[in-house]
């Protein structure tokens, strides 16, 4: 028997290209998520960025929170001392309120001891009613309601002791008419003796 020689199938390439597509495939798929890798570490930077940002502001933000809660009871504080300051000065005022009714009383005690005095303390009753009328306008006014209160006290008291001083001196002159007429009498009895 004669054999032909057999002729050796030729191995095609094409496991070589199957590799060579496959290692192109990988090359492709490594570039595609090296790209979305960079593109992802860039968004996480500008985050940061961001994050970094709104964090400046948030502090920045607490800092005028901080220094207006500071202004703010500051502000209470004020107000505080302003209302204080109110209370006293009305408290001022009702003792000035009450050392005029007191000066006002003394008035209409000297014109009930003198009533020759009638007119006199009718006028000074006058005049401290519209100094206590002045004091109740003033009342809105704080500081200026303090300072005419004063004055009035001071106008008051002076008027009371000028009418004190002509109770005194009208009191002595009737002591001295009264010496006068006892005199007179003890004079005019005698010689009806």
């Amino acid at each position: 028997m004669n054999e032909s020689p057999t002729v050796p199938a030729q191995k095609t390439p094409i496991a070589g290209i199957v590799i060579i597509a496959l290692v192109l495939a990988l090359v492709a798929i490594a570039a595609v998520s090296w790209s979305k890798v960079r593109n992802a570490n860039a968004r996480v930077a500008d985050t940061q960025t961001q994050l970094d940002q709104a964090k400046k502001e948030t502090a920045q933000v607490q800092t005028e929170l901080s220094q207006t809660r500071t202004q703010s009871a500051s502000l209470q504080k004020q107000l505080e001392e302003a209302k204080t300051g109110s209370t006293d000065l009305q408290g001022q005022i009702d003792d000035a309120k009450a050392a005029a009714s007191k000066l006002q009383e003394q008035l209409k005690d000297a014109a009930t001891e003198k009533t020759r005095l009638t007119s006199q303390v009718s006028e000074l009753t006058s005049k401290a009613a519209q100094l206590q009328s002045e004091a109740n306008d003033a009342k809105a006014s704080g500081a200026q309601l303090r300072q005419e209160a004063e004055q009035a006290k001071t106008d008051v008291t002076q008027k009371l002791e000028q009418a004190q001083a002509q109770v005194a001196d009208l009191q002595a002159q009737l002591e001295a008419a009264q010496a006068q007429i006892a005199q007179l009498q003890q004079a005019t009895s005698s010689r009806k003796r």
